[in-house]
């Protein structure tokens, strides 16, 4: 599915729900790194940042929102991060 496509990430749910009909798990595992990542943040585009920001974040939103109604006798959710994505020792880079 691509996740930064509402269309096809509700596809993608409506055929998990016609094979399975219940979720146990979700790994929410998509992720991008900005093009301009060795860049200063003020040399960025606005474009990338917004590209970014929508499959790393909202991508996880339309994914969860898609596959949670699907899970009946509850659940879980894994969300899976590079080391950029992490809140100490920020030392890859970011």
């Amino acid at each position: 599915m691509d996740v930064d496509n509402f269309e096809s990430v509700m596809k993608a749910g409506d055929i998990i729900a016609q094979k399975f009909n219940n979720v146990d798990l979700l790994i929410n595992n998509a992720g991008m790194n900005l093009k301009e990542h060795k860049l200063p943040a003020l040399e960025t585009t606005e474009d990338s940042i917004i590209k970014t920001f929508n499959t790393n974040t909202l991508g996880v939103l339309k994914v969860s929102k898609s596959i949670v109604p699907l899970m009946n006798n509850g659940g879980r959710i894994i969300n899976i991060s590079s080391g950029m994505g992490q809140l100490d020792e920020m030392g890859s880079g970011s």
